[in-house]
């Protein structure tokens, strides 16, 4: 489980559904904002989604796993920048 994973977080995100969407356009209230994230869905949401499963898998990681698991968690970080992280 945790190999078909990991493998899973390397892969192009699958397209959402037209027709959900298009139902979620309907409801003005919230609906178009839901379908505008849905209809570009973003690779990195899904990635995350992956590492949010694996994180509850204890048992059954190899060494090599969890340096890839966790060498991804710090990529997904991204470069540190900006007012909060600069030093004074």
């Amino acid at each position: 489980m945790i190999d078909k994973t990991l493998a899973l977080m390397k892969k192009p995100s699958p397209k959402v559904k037209e027709d959900l969407a298009r139902l979620l356009s309907r409801n003005r209230g919230y609906g178009g904002t839901i379908a505008r994230m849905l209809s570009k869905p973003s690779r990195e949401m899904q990635k995350i989604h992956y590492a949010f499963v694996l994180r509850t898998m204890r048992y059954g990681w190899t060494l090599d796993q969890r340096r890839e698991y966790f060498k991804w968690l710090g990529d997904a970080g991204g470069p540190r920048e900006g007012p909060a992280t600069t030093a004074s």
